[in-house]
Order: structure tokens, then sequence, then C-alpha cells
């Protein structure tokens, strides 16, 4: 990975531009040939849906290198084979468009800081020195890659603030 200190973020459409542009450079296509030429939707497969499982695979991948024992069946529920299969399929040559862009998404932030501060412990001691306290805003929508990513920012001084009746990213783990 070669990104520049001028790389780019790319927000949620952006991220579909460039997944449709990959999608059709790999030939798959989300809607099924019948209901296309009929005009129906049938079951089509949105792009959005493969971009969530994308950032699934992505956490799913990260967290399986740090944490010991099989992912729970709520996780393997979160899609349906055929969007694991797309998804599969097209994160790889997704994350090379990405990155051959000088761009990243907003996972990209959370797990490449998440594993400069795991392989690099100068870095992770240079941001304890610098911040030596850590606050945590709606820290009940935290995945659990966003916790070990506090849990990697924190000495010992961390405040949080969350409400669990404002929970609202559950579906993505938190």
């Amino acid at each position: 990975l070669t990104l520049d200190g001028s790389f780019n973020i790319l927000d949620q459409s952006d991220q579909l531009r460039l997944l449709k542009d990959v999608l059709k450079q790999h030939n798959i296509q989300l809607s099924s040939p019948a209901a296309s030429a009929s005009g129906r939707k049938g079951n089509d497969i949105r792009p959005i849906t493969v971009l969530n499982a994308i950032s699934l695979l992505n956490t799913e991948e990260a967290l399986s290198s740090t944490q010991r024992g099989p992912k729970s069946e709520e996780e393997s529920d979160k899609m349906s084979h055929k969007v694991r299969q797309i998804a599969t399929q097209i994160r790889i040559p997704f994350q090379k468009a990405k990155y051959s862009q000088n761009s990243v998404d907003f996972d990209d932030l959370i797990l490449l800081t998440r594993e400069l501060l795991l392989q690099h412990p100068e870095v992770r001691e240079m941001l304890h020195y610098r911040w030596r306290h850590v606050l945590v805003d709606e820290f009940q929508d935290t995945s659990q890659v966003q916790l070990e990513l506090v849990r990697l920012l924190t000495t010992n001084s961390l405040f949080v603030v969350g409400d669990g009746d404002q929970r609202i990213y559950s579906w993505r783990g938190a």
C-alpha cells in the first residue's frame, strides 16, 4: 500500500461509483438478465449491499488476526451466500482500485490506523505521549474494530459517553 500525504477520502457515493466500475471491469452483474429484460427488479443485489458486505469482510479479516476462535453465527448470517461470494471476489480489486487513485474510505482510515498501531509500537507510544487523555462520544455506536483502535490509542485515561437507548449501528456490529 502506497499512499502519499495528499490522499483522498471517498464518501459513500464515491465508493459506489468506483465499486460499479470495478464490478463492470470484472464482468459481475448484480441484476439477473431475465429480470432486467422484463423491467422487474427480481432478486437484484444493490451495490450498497455489496459495499456493506466488503466492509464486513474487511472487519472480519482484521479481527481474525487479533482474536481467537470462530466468528459468531450472527456475523455469518449478516449476508446471503450470493452477496458474500460477490464481495469476496471483488474486495481485493476494489481495494486496489481505491489505492491506485491514492484514495481510502472511512473503513480504511480505521483499519489502516489500527494496523499501523499494532505493527509499530513506537508510533503507538508517540501517540500515547501526545494524547494523554482520550474521549469517545457516542460510544454505543462503537464497533469491535473501533474499540480495538481506542484501546491502542489509550494508556490509562479514557472517558466515554454513550446512551444505549440511542444505539443505531447494531447492524454493523456496534
